[in-house]
């Protein structure tokens, strides 16, 4: 039955021209994915019928063919399918034995701007065939290990930062694949060095936080650079890893976290102490998990450029500021800057218990020292003046240059 499926699957994908198809069925009050071809979705994933869009497709509020997610009024509505990246959806109920039992969807991160009543009745000839199918075999196969959407979007959703996505990412890499440990890494290609900056440990093997090891000597490397992401016998395949050794990896999975422009900033693993099969189709989870990892990387790394160009301009604002009102010899405030400081003084002084008064120093004769010897000998005349003026003058006052010669505080 599972081959038929499976079989039929792979035709409504090509048919369609669509990235992924799977079956969706309803068991207590929960939407199961029982059979996936595509990168997008895996088998065992789990979720509140009520929450998924199967539920809307079968219910009839959402139509068979939907080419843009953003433009149907419905789908537009929720959040968790633009953080999955999810752009076209097709989609007819499963009826076996009477009843709607699940759904049969197609999905795809490009738009179906082509698809057509044609696509639309071979869906429906595929539903109804997998749904002859299911009807023969009443009792569906036990899932593998599930991977919870619903925990899935809980932690997007509430991940402000890195490590408020990441943690809830590796118990779900753990949840799936039963590997010990779960970790996700950074490269510094300037060393070049992989680090781990987060890591969950829950069996044997221990990834500690923080370790670091020379980029050519790490397992992702050699996993990457092989196309080689799942490998349940280290020791024999990658024996001449020190890191691989010391740490006891015997099983290892891992995939690339990816920037926009393609370039490798990390990866997110999963690790073993014993050789351990684990199903190829749980590497389509970890990418999908990878790309998030990727886009909050990104985000934050958006917001240290925004912040750092921010203040990059306060400061630009700040020198602007002193040149426009400060005098360039003494320092002190100018005549438009004392206005500016007036101002302020005078709207925040309280009638009837402050006051506030404005006093002047005259320095006689100052005007021919500084023309006739400059000004280099000028300041050092008018630095005696300011020391105790500033000596004496209080942290809510403030002196500002009248004149060549005259000064206000």
């Amino acid at each position: 039955m599972s081959e038929r499926i499976t079989r039929a699957l792979d035709v409504v994908v090509e048919a369609l021209h669509m990235e992924a198809a799977f079956v969706g069925e309803f068991r207590d009050g929960r939407r199961v994915v029982t059979h996936a071809v595509g990168p997008l979705v895996e088998v065992g994933m789990s979720q509140p019928a009520e929450e998924t869009v199967c539920h809307l497709i079968a219910s009839g509020e959402v139509g068979p063919l939907v080419p843009d997610t953003a433009d149907d009024a419905v789908l537009a509505a929720r959040s968790d399918l633009p953080l999955l990246g999810l752009r076209s959806i097709a989609g007819v109920p499963l009826r076996a034995r009477g009843q709607v039992v699940g759904t049969l969807c197609c999905l795809s991160q490009e738009s179906g701007a082509l698809l057509n009543e044609r696509d639309a009745a071979t869906l429906q000839a595929v539903g109804g065939y997998i749904g002859e199918i299911l009807e023969e075999a009443p009792e569906a196969s036990a899932a593998p290990r599930q991977v919870d959407l619903l925990q899935l979007s809980a932690a997007v959703a509430a991940g402000h930062d890195l490590e408020g996505m990441a943690r809830p990412l590796l118990h779900l890499i753990r949840q799936v694949t039963q590997l010990d440990s779960a970790f996700l890494s950074l490269v510094d290609w300037d060393v070049p060095q992989q680090r781990v900056l987060f890591a969950l440990n829950e069996g044997e093997l221990t990834i500690p936080e923080g370790i670091s090891a020379p980029w050519s000597d790490t397992l992702c490397r050699r996993a990457l650079d092989e196309g080689r992401p799942l490998t349940t016998n280290v020791p024999e395949v990658w024996g001449d890893s020190q890191a691989a050794r010391m740490l006891g990896i015997v099983t290892y999975l891992t995939v690339p976290v990816v920037d926009s422009t393609g370039s490798v900033i990390g990866t997110l693993c999963g690790a073993g102490h014993r050789e351990q099969e684990v199903d190829p189709r749980h590497v389509a989870s970890m990418e999908m998990f990878a790309r998030l990892v990727a886009g909050q990387l990104e985000s934050e790394a958006a917001r240290r450029a925004e912040l750092a160009r921010m203040a990059a301009i306060e400061e630009r604002m700040g020198r602007l500021r002193d040149l426009a009102e400060r005098d360039q010899l003494t320092g002190l405030l100018n005549r438009g800057g004392i206005q500016g400081w007036l101002a302020t003084a005078l709207n925040e002084l309280r009638p009837g218990t402050e006051q506030l008064a404005v006093a002047f120093i005259d320095l006689n004769e100052f005007k021919p020292i500084n023309d006739t010897h400059g000004h280099a000998v000028g300041v050092g005349v008018t630095e005696p003046d300011l020391t105790i003026t500033e000596v004496l003058h209080r942290a809510d006052e403030e002196m500002y240059r009248v004149k060549a010669d005259r000064r206000a505080a």
